[in-house]
């Protein structure tokens, strides 16, 4: 489902800085169906994940980051990574254009996460 125009609104939503709408995180995780799961992120496919969110996991300092999904220990592994992506919140995203793939996968999409508490 990750290339509904939802998906893409959502992400879009998260990396615009607007007054009434503060840029939040943007984190992305691999399910363990998705063709990349378990690969080094240098070895994953761009145009298997929404083109928005590949745009923003470039370089070596990026906006978004995309981890696997776990299985054990969820709390204790996910948690950390929702609070290190909102502290990446003021980085400048990656160029904002709309998407437009049309390739099936499976991609969890955490998208405009905000305050945690622990």
């Amino acid at each position: 489902t990750w290339q509904r125009k939802h998906v893409d609104w959502e992400i879009s939503a998260s990396i615009i800085d607007r007054r009434n709408n503060q840029r939040c995180g943007l984190l992305g995780l691999l399910l363990p169906t998705h063709p990349d799961y378990r690969k080094r992120p240098e070895n994953r496919n761009p145009r298997l994940l929404p083109p928005r969110l590949a745009r923003n996991i470039a370089g070596d300092d990026p906006f978004a980051v995309i981890y696997d999904w776990t299985r054990n220990g969820l709390a204790k592994k996910v948690l950390p990574k929702i609070h290190k992506a909102f502290q990446r919140r003021n980085r400048p995203p990656g160029r904002m254009t709309a998407c437009t793939s049309s390739e099936t996968t499976e991609l969890a999409i955490v998208a405009g996460v905000g305050k945690i508490k622990r």
